[in-house]
């Protein structure tokens, strides 16, 4: 695990993203412990089997630092971040729900009347707690010595789609979010949309006039050049951060739809979105 070498700390960056003042004070108490790398936002508590993460990367985190993010950079961020928090605080809250009706069931048990005959405490004189309330108990956790479970807060949303063909297009390098609008080689003329992306690249696509083009970018696609290649990008530019493809399939929509599948499925690399629908993305 490589630490995000920089002034700003895990507290620092919560305070720059502007997270909400009430989270960030119930955060302070809770004893969650939170961590900041090229690869993560974290949070984490000694109670919990389950860390939760949000995925971000150095050219992310580097903006923030420099108070250089967009608007919608930082408000999907701060979301994104601000939804860890309350899902481990959830966590938390259950936790301590579960043992204060542990300990209420078992002052139900010891705590009884005394029985009439012997003067002495009896477990089993008065009226027996009921089954229903025994079978209520949260069970003794059989995985204490797990290993710690991770909770990943996706950034892979779906872009709202009536703002599609307004929003401003955004570097796709810098996309958060499926079908997000994003700028090609030449950004006064070219909409693109993401249709695909993991941690290392984002692809996007432009259905136009019967030609299907398909550009490839991100933070670690030059690791996947070899494969990108062998799928028939005719455009690779390392030097100017992009890949690129550009194919004839005129007016059937269906052919454009099985033909940007075959190229997504020939990569050859995991994605973590769903399959498009390019009828989102046409014209």
């Amino acid at each position: 695990m490589v630490a995000f070498k920089n002034a700003m700390n895990a507290t620092i960056g919560l305070t720059k993203l502007g997270v909400d003042s009430e989270l960030l004070g119930w955060l302070a108490g809770s004893g969650v412990v939170a961590k900041l790398t090229a690869e993560f936002w974290a949070f984490s508590h000694p109670e919990l089997l389950a860390i939760v993460q949000v995925p971000v990367t150095v050219a992310l985190l580097t903006k923030l630092a420099q108070d250089g993010l967009s608007g919608f950079e930082k408000s999907q961020l701060k979301f994104q971040v601000e939804t860890a928090i309350k899902k481990i605080k959830s966590a938390l809250l259950g936790i301590i729900q579960s043992k204060l009706t542990l300990e209420e069931a078992l002052v139900k048990i010891m705590v009884q009347p005394t029985h009439a005959d012997s003067g002495f405490p009896s477990l089993t004189a008065g009226p027996p707690v009921p089954l229903s309330t025994l079978g209520k108990l949260p069970p003794l956790p059989s995985a204490i010595f797990a290993p710690p479970l991770t909770l990943t807060v996706t950034p892979w949303s779906t872009f709202p789609a009536l703002h599609m063909k307004t929003a401003t297009p955004v570097k796709l390098r810098d996309a958060t979010q499926m079908y997000q609008p994003v700028r090609g080689t030449s950004a006064d003329s070219s909409r693109y949309y993401v249709v695909a992306a993991n941690k290392d690249l984002r692809i996007a696509a432009r259905l136009e006039s019967g030609t299907l083009s398909v550009r490839i970018e991100g933070p670690g696609w030059e690791k996947h050049k070899a494969k990108i290649a062998a799928c028939g990008f005719s455009t690779i530019k390392p030097k100017e951060g992009y890949a690129s493809l550009h194919l004839g399939v005129g007016p059937d929509a269906m052919l454009a739809g099985k033909t940007l599948g075959a190229v997504l499925m020939g990569l050859g690399l995991e994605m973590q979105t769903p399959l498009p629908n390019l009828k989102l993305i046409a014209g």
